[in-house]
């Protein structure tokens, strides 16, 4: 029994290095790559669909900087710096409640957005505009700064010191509600209906307008497939961690480690994989990327010869004020 759950744990302790490392890396090439298309690309930012990309790249880079990058560290190298500060340990469980919360739900106004922008009627198409985007982002960015609140006075170093929820009250919160309903079910169930009503409007719009919004609704859907894919194995684990409390075994508890840890890094895989999604349905995406590529290239090229050049128009006036 002590073997096995050894061999369980030397398991999760594997999955959260290479594993969790590997999103990190992608997702932050990824998304930074994401920002920029969406950022320079003329063809990309003119909807304001755009900002919402922009955000949602943003967010993951520091979700995966912040809360995977620190998983990482403390569960596979096992250094946990939230021990030994309560700043740390509350800014932490803080900061990773909020930018989980504000990526998902920012996710559902982009649904949102998509689905008003097949709609037939003028008034409701009107929630597309900039001025509106721009609001719908603030307020999902101010709404969950004040509603993670409580985890700065929930979360702190414990009396066998670790970080963790002294509140049982507030723990019952984060068990019952937070975790399966506002993380998992609510979002998920959003941007299910929403991304088949938007699939239901673009088959009735005309080819013109079709044309124009074909490709930005196809990047949200296939973003829609990704995230319920990602996020299921984690909501699954969350509901089960509800559902079967009872006394474990030393290889269960061991086990019940492993599922965390896999559904932890399905959460990560979300954040990862916006880019990548995007990419593969995309022609668009395909080409403005290797567009992106070219200007690198050549701006490096650039610079490599303008020193040469400098160099040479120097050397030539130095030998005509010799001569």
């Amino acid at each position: 029994m002590t073997s096995t759950s050894a061999s369980i744990n030397f398991i999760t302790k594997q999955l959260q290095i290479y594993v969790g490392l590997f999103f990190i890396t992608t997702g932050i090439i990824g998304s930074t790559i994401y920002f920029l298309l969406f950022f320079y690309s003329p063809k990309l930012n003119r909807r304001a669909y755009s900002h919402y990309i922009l955000t949602l790249s943003l967010l993951s880079i520091i979700y995966l900087l912040n809360t995977l990058l620190s998983r990482v560290v403390i569960n596979g190298f096992g250094i946990d710096l939230t021990t030994q500060s309560r700043f740390l340990c509350k800014f932490r469980a803080y900061s990773n409640q909020y930018l989980l919360l504000c990526f998902m739900y920012l996710f559902v106004l982009a649904s949102f957005d998509r689905y008003t922008a097949t709609k037939r009627e003028v008034e409701e198409r009107k929630w597309t505009r900039k001025k509106y985007v721009h609001r719908f982002i603030m307020i999902n960015l101010l709404f969950w700064l004040v509603i993670c609140i409580p985890h700065l006075i929930a979360y702190n170093i414990g009396s066998n010191g670790q970080c963790a929820c002294l509140s049982s009250d507030y723990q019952l919160y984060l068990n019952y509600f937070a975790a399966p309903a506002l993380v998992c079910l609510f979002p998920n169930m959003l941007v299910g209906v929403l991304g088949v009503l938007t699939y239901r409007n673009l088959t009735q719009l005309h080819q013109r307008q079709r044309s124009l919004e074909r490709q930005l609704i196809r990047l949200n859907l296939s973003h829609i497939c990704a995230t319920v894919l990602s996020t299921t194995p984690y909501c699954l684990q969350r509901l089960y961690a509800v559902i079967y409390n009872a006394p474990k075994s030393t290889v269960q508890l061991a086990l019940d480690s492993l599922f965390i840890s896999i559904g932890q890094l399905s959460l990560g895989c979300c954040f990862a994989s916006i880019f990548y999604t995007s990419f593969l349905t995309s022609k668009d995406i395909r080409m403005e990327t290797s567009k992106l590529f070219l200007v690198v290239i050549r701006g490096k090229r650039q610079n490599q010869i303008q020193p040469t050049r400098t160099v040479t128009r120097l050397s030539t006036m130095a030998m005509r004020m010799m001569a």
